[in-house]
């Protein structure tokens, strides 16, 4: 992703799969985070001025790979308290969390699509039937506690 990407508080991402240009509005906790990280070249995230065993690196300020990416990301996620297992929180998977994430807030699936860049309903749909079943579960031992304590308070 390149700076250019970035207008205002919306950056345009072009998704992998689907190769739809979404314009996504940037989370205030992200654009903190924008603000304050260093420009060293034309992506936001760039090869290190150094490897980590402190020689210089050749590629020092270009794009990374998405393999230098993925391993860029594997000590980052435990800076979030994120899982250190390998397979979970894994850059692909950031994509269902947010989709998770956005359906848990209660966002209709055309909302979700236009964040994620999901182009059909299926994929949302099946993310959500997890996200519906865990809201009607606690909706439903919501209500048996209020009838609980209706009872109770009865008695």
């Amino acid at each position: 992703m390149k700076w250019t990407d970035i207008a205002g508080d919306e950056v345009q991402v072009t998704q992998e799969k689907t190769g739809a240009e979404v314009w996504v509005p940037l989370h205030p906790n992200l654009q903190s985070e924008l603000a304050s990280t260093e420009r060293r070249g034309e992506t936001i995230l760039a090869a290190e001025l150094l490897r980590s065993d402190g020689i210089p690196n050749r590629t020092a300020g270009k794009p990374l790979s998405k393999a230098a990416l993925e391993q860029y990301w594997q000590p980052e996620r435990r800076r979030f308290g994120l899982s250190s297992v390998a397979k979970h929180n894994t850059l692909h998977g950031l994509r269902k969390n947010a989709t998770i994430n956005l359906l848990e807030a209660g966002c209709t699936n055309s909302q979700v699509k236009a964040i994620t860049g999901h182009s059909t309903d299926s994929m949302v749909n099946l993310y959500g039937a997890k996200v519906n079943q865990r809201r009607q579960a606690r909706e439903a031992m919501d209500k048996i506690v209020q009838f609980d304590k209706a009872a109770s308070e009865n008695g």
